[in-house]
């Protein structure tokens, strides 16, 4: 999915605003100096702040993608049930942004995790195979999609597709996904 441009003020636009208003409030309380003289006083430090957060949020942004990777990578096991399959799903789409949830496992009409991000909804049918995956799992996501009402609906799994899984995923604009995948919604 593109990313879209968004008008909302991000976490560190936010911060930064806020520093700079409580430092422009605190210079011109202390100073001694009218409250329109220390204004462009107050600017210096507003923009020495954000040059300075800027480069720190970077920093620790690109630290939480490789810790988000490295998430992915630790709790990766071939030994997980297809249910930890589907909670390690959920919580690295946490990891990227994603109001993700696992559902129950029963009358979910072949979602096994929904995802919300930027009023898009995602639905994802997630299978953990010793074999390619078929096309009924193609059906099932496709079926949960309806149901759930969301816009994209996907099949995530640790193994490769059918051919007519992947007929059926160009019909019907399902995505399949090796899990891997998950780091480029």
């Amino acid at each position: 999915m593109a990313k879209r441009y968004s008008k909302k003020l991000d976490g560190p636009s936010l911060i930064g605003l806020c520093v700079f208003g409580v430092c422009a409030f605190v210079w011109s309380t202390v100073s001694n100096l009218p409250a329109q003289d220390s204004i462009p006083d107050a600017i210096l430090i507003g923009v020495g702040v954000l040059g300075v957060g800027i480069p720190i949020y970077k920093f620790f942004s690109r630290k939480n993608r490789e810790y988000s990777q490295a998430l992915l990578d630790f709790r990766w096991n071939v030994n997980m049930s297809p249910t930890q399959f589907e909670t390690c799903c959920a919580d690295y789409l946490k990891l990227r942004g994603w109001a993700a949830h696992t559902t129950k496992g029963s009358g979910d009409q072949g979602a096994d995790v929904i995802a919300r991000k930027d009023g898009r909804v995602l639905v994802i049918q997630c299978k953990k195979y010793s074999k390619p995956v078929g096309n009924k799992a193609v059906q099932e996501v496709f079926a949960a999609k309806a149901y759930v009402n969301a816009h994209v609906a996907a099949v995530v799994s640790n193994q490769t597709y059918t051919k007519s899984a992947h007929e059926l995923a160009r019909r019907t604009n399902v995505l399949l996904l090796h899990f891997t995948d998950l780091k480029n919604l």
